[in-house]
């Protein structure tokens, strides 16, 4: 018989399963973290931004925000990227 996954058990599970992934790469010593490009400041952009640093929290991975003005021009913006990747 098939069982109904439920959102918060499936959550709860990755979250665990995330959390000692993050401690393996720690104990190695490597810090997870997650680079957020962020243009301009449209609320929907701020409220997923939100999101994802509340997240990053919960799970225990480092992140760092780049944040560009909306007038920023697109070789900026790759260029910003290319220093992130660096």
């Amino acid at each position: 018989m098939a069982k109904q996954l439920l959102g918060k058990e499936v959550t709860a599970a990755l979250n665990e399963k995330i959390k000692a992934n993050v401690a393996e790469l720690e104990a190695k010593g490597v810090k997870p973290t997650l680079g957020i490009i962020r243009v301009g400041e449209r609320e929907d952009d701020l409220s997923y931004e939100r999101g994802a640093t509340k997240r990053c929290e919960t799970l225990g991975v480092a992140y760092e925000k780049f944040l560009l003005p909306a007038d920023v021009t697109q070789e900026e913006e790759q260029q910003n990227a290319a220093r992130l990747l660096a």
